[in-house]
Formats: C-alpha cells, sequence, structure tokens
C-alpha cells in the first residue's frame, strides 16, 4: 500500500504540493493551539512556538496556493518549497541547542520527529524536481 501511494505520487507531483500544504496547516495548529497551550509540558517558549508557527502557514500559503494553482512549471515551486523545509529543520536544530535547558523530553522529542518528517518530506520534494521521470506538468 505505502509503496502504491509513492508511486501514485512520483506520477503526480501536485499531491507533494497537498501533503505539504496540509502538514504545515497541521503543524500550525500543533504550535499554537496545543503547545502554546501546553508550555509547561513541553517547555517550549511561546514566543518560539509563535515564530513557527508564523512559518507554517506562510509554507502551507504557498504549498496549497500551488497545488491549486496547477502551474506547468512546478520543478521551482518544489525546490523552494523542499529549500524551505529544511531551513525549518536548520531553524528547529538552532532552536533546540539555544533553548536546550527549558525544553523537557516530551517537547524535544516532538521536535526530533518533526524533524524526521520534515526533512523526509524535503528531500523527497529535491528527488522529485531533480527527476526526469515524474510528469513534466500537474494538471492531472
Amino acid at each position: 500500500m505505502f509503496n502504491q501511494w509513492i508511486d501514485n505520487i512520483s506520477k503526480n507531483p501536485k499531491f507533494l504540493f497537498l501533503i505539504d500544504g496540509l502538514g504545515a496547516l497541521l503543524s500550525a495548529f500543533l504550535y499554537y493551539i496545543v503547545l502554546s497551550n501546553l508550555i509547561a509540558v513541553f517547555g517550549i517558549p511561546k514566543h518560539a512556538l509563535n515564530l513557527f508557527c508564523f512559518l507554517a502557514l506562510g509554507y502551507a500559503v504557498f504549498s496549497l496556493s500551488t497545488y491549486f494553482r496547477n502551474v506547468d512549471n512546478w520543478r521551482p515551486y518544489m525546490k523552494i518549497i523542499a529549500l524551505a523545509n529544511l531551513f525549518h529543520c536548520v531553524l528547529t536544530v538552532i532552536f533546540l541547542i539555544y533553548y536546550n535547558e527549558s525544553i523537557i523530553g516530551i517537547g524535544l522529542l516532538y521536535f526530533v520527529v518533526e524533524i524526521i518528517i520534515v526533512a523526509t518530506l524535503a528531500v523527497y520534494e529535491l528527488k522529485t524536481a531533480s527527476t526526469d521521470k515524474v510528469q513534466s506538468n500537474i494538471h492531472n
């Protein structure tokens, strides 16, 4: 089932923009609603969560607008969001180092899992944008 899902994405990279955008919306929700109301549990400062929420919303707008616009030359857009996702991962690592004394174990776990998911998606996006084996457009 997972291989079929990956195969479908490789045939139609449009879905990567949808996955990226929906994931970014989920992250924004988690930052602003869940984590910011449980600061004592996660040990993550509210201002940092607000920054991550703002970035996630920006990524969501970019990815979802690209998905719904059906652009012909999608590769540069895919590279942009992939690099933005990698930037997010680097920023998160810097954040974890800077706030290492205040972040509680579950907060660290949350961000490590998030880094793994986002970095994996970004690498897949870069590979998809760099290969000629996918459709030349995303109108399907």
